[in-house]
């Protein structure tokens, strides 16, 4: 079940079902085989907990995923401040973000954590490659990178970049990127060969460049196929978490300051990509009143209203995949243009009816980006326009 979870997607699973390896829980073995992880194994591990850690849902993936850079290479080298091979840099990053993740940390862990945080923090009390003390006088000098370590100078941040640092300094954003670990296993493979460092393999971007409704459709054909009676239902409900994991993250973090202009343009990009990849215009419909909700939702109404919100996106967006089933070769040779136009035009005049008044300032002015970013001669804006003054000839 764990991997079935990970293999979703699901940041808990993706923890998990990497302790499974790594611990050899479920292994049908000797205890002496269980916990001597192959090559495979540990390589596979890693990749699980890079992903459940790129997703920011679980906190302990973090410690651990620290936990183990630093197991293994004290294995390989003896030591983890070997210049060249040192995870510390990535670690005390990782170690960082732990402790300010707010889901599934304990105060135990929380602890652990910042001891670890304070053991390994000694390298930014003295100079990285002479080993001289810094003093108020002559302080030292932090790596902008990575933040990590200190220099003296800046000849011993060039000697100290060029004998290794480079290799193990990174950013935030290339945290977790396989590519840039640089690791090697000695370990034994199943198959009992004893084999020589294998390099780890670069994480594939592939499913992070597909979008929402495609990204779960694939997964799911990969594993049971279209033919499979319990296809809809795997496909419904691994929908339905995707979209709650993107929606419960927005309004966790943002909820505080949902007034902000910058929010309610993020609350457009939530659906954004998903809009992209519904060949009907009705589906395109729901998927912008889906926008236009939590955005107003979001801007004027308690944080209350906001969570029950959240059950009424995962639904929608249920109904949306049925409906892109069932519409799907209807709309398959419809021109896209001709689709986006008829969208402005009911959006224009009936969708936005009831509620246009009740949009604030910033909405209107997000949403009009987004229909000239569909259609860049800025006919977006215009329409919004003509909707709100037919309107007032209503009224």
């Amino acid at each position: 079940m764990y991997k079935v979870a990970a293999t979703y997607g699901h940041a808990r699973g993706q923890y998990e079902y990497a302790l499974c390896l790594l611990q050899g829980t479920g292994v049908s073995n000797t205890c002496e085989q269980a916990y001597d992880a192959s090559n495979e194994e540990v390589e596979e591990a890693i990749q699980f907990l890079c992903r459940s850690s790129t997703k920011g849902f679980y906190g302990p993936s973090y410690t651990y995923l620290a936990k183990t850079l630093i197991d293994i290479a004290e294995k390989l080298h003896g030591t983890v401040y070997a210049v060249g091979k040192s995870p510390i840099p990535r670690v005390l990053q990782m170690l960082a973000l732990g402790m300010e993740c707010p889901y599934g940390i304990s105060d135990a862990l929380r602890d652990e954590t910042s001891k670890l945080i304070k053991h390994y923090e000694n390298s930014k009390n003295k100079c990285s490659n002479c080993g001289m003390t810094g003093s108020q006088t002559h302080p030292l000098r932090i790596c902008t990178m990575c933040g990590c370590v200190a220099y003296c100078s800046n000849v011993c941040q060039k000697r100290d970049y060029r004998d290794g640092h480079k290799f193990d300094c990174c950013s935030k954003n290339d945290l977790f990127n396989f590519q840039s670990l640089r690791l090697t296993l000695p370990w034994v493979s199943k198959s009992g060969w004893k084999r020589e460092g294998v390099q780890l393999p670069q994480l594939s971007n592939h499913t992070e460049e597909r979008s929402l409704m495609q990204m779960v459709k694939d997964e799911t054909d990969e594993v049971y196929g279209e033919e499979n009676q319990d296809y809809d239902d795997y496909v419904l409900a691994n929908l339905m978490l995707r979209m709650r994991q993107n929606i419960e993250m927005f309004l966790n973090r943002e909820s505080q300051n949902s007034n902000s202009p910058s929010i309610l343009k993020q609350q457009i990009d939530i659906f954004a990509e998903s809009i992209a990849e519904y060949p009907g215009q009705q589906d395109f419909i729901e998927a912008m009143e889906a926008v236009r909700k939590l955005g107003n939702s979001a801007a004027h109404g308690p944080k209350l209203e906001c969570n029950k919100l959240v059950q009424l996106e995962c639904e929608k967006a249920v109904r949306e995949y049925r409906l892109q089933k069932e519409r799907f070769e209807k709309y398959r040779e419809r021109k896209t243009k001709d689709s986006i136009d008829t969208v402005k035009d009911l959006i224009a005049t009936k969708v936005w009816k009831d509620d246009i008044r009740d949009i604030s300032g910033p909405m209107v002015l997000w949403v009009g980006v987004l229909l000239v970013l569909l259609d860049r001669k800025g006919k977006g804006v215009k329409k919004i326009k003509q909707g709100k003054a037919r309107q007032r000839k209503v009224m």
